[in-house]
């Protein structure tokens, strides 16, 4: 279900296979998720989970804004809730391809599961690691034009500098430049809510976009290792 890949001194953590959907069950919108590491240290994480108690403030952290991922018109690659519709709704395919050679490490995400809300999406999510950059290319086939929200989650040893674009690790002082189109939700966004232990909350930092995507516009963020 999840692998987990090495190039020069990245490690990238995705999710590679579709877990058969149950009417119950804890599972996370996270197909399109991965998280990295550069010289063992945490770039791009997972948010965890505080509480499964529907009252709590991170109880929706299953959802894709939780996720490095992306969402669709604010729809997720699959459905939120398993078994609230017709069978069709929920079958999609999925699956990941995976390029190395001693210059890169280029991962490629394919998938149908948008192709609900338009059969020509067929989106595609690619991940490329160099020994110097990561770079995230997310790919609409569909000539109509979609809204797509991107999300990255910091890991909290970080912090920004918002006048050159630049990460900054409060421990070892790696340095990461940062291109695309995100900027930084507020830290009053419940996104910036993470978890490392069940009932316990912390703060970090969010990059989050909202571009237009379609067969003639890529989605390109990139973060680069200084």
């Amino acid at each position: 279900m999840w692998n987990k890949l090495s190039h020069d001194k990245w490690t990238i953590i995705y999710r590679s296979k579709v877990s058969d959907k149950a009417i119950y069950n804890h599972e996370h919108a996270d197909l399109l998720h991965f998280m990295i590491e550069y010289d063992d240290i945490q770039i791009l994480i997972d948010s965890g989970r505080s509480s499964y108690k529907f009252s709590d403030v991170h109880f929706d952290a299953f959802k894709s804004q939780y996720h490095n991922s992306v969402t669709i018109d604010k729809l997720s690659y699959q459905p939120e809730y398993s078994k609230y519709f017709p069978n069709d709704y929920y079958q999609s395919n999925f699956d990941v391809a995976v390029k190395q050679d001693n210059e890169i490490l280029k991962i490629i995400f394919n998938g149908t599961g948008f192709n609900r809300i338009d059969r020509m999406i067929q989106f595609r999510r690619e991940v490329i690691l160099t020994n110097k950059y990561l770079l995230i290319t997310d790919i609409s086939m569909s000539p109509y034009t979609h809204i797509i929200d991107n999300y990255f989650h910091i890991s909290k040893d970080f912090f920004y500098d918002l006048d050159n674009d630049i990460l900054t690790n409060n421990v070892n002082n790696l340095t990461i430049r940062y291109s695309g189109k995100c900027k930084f939700l507020s830290q009053d966004n419940k996104l910036t809510n993470g978890s490392e232990k069940y009932g316990e909350i912390y703060k970090k930092s969010v990059l989050h976009s909202t571009e237009k995507i379609d067969s003639n516009r890529k989605i390109i963020n990139k973060f680069e290792i200084m």
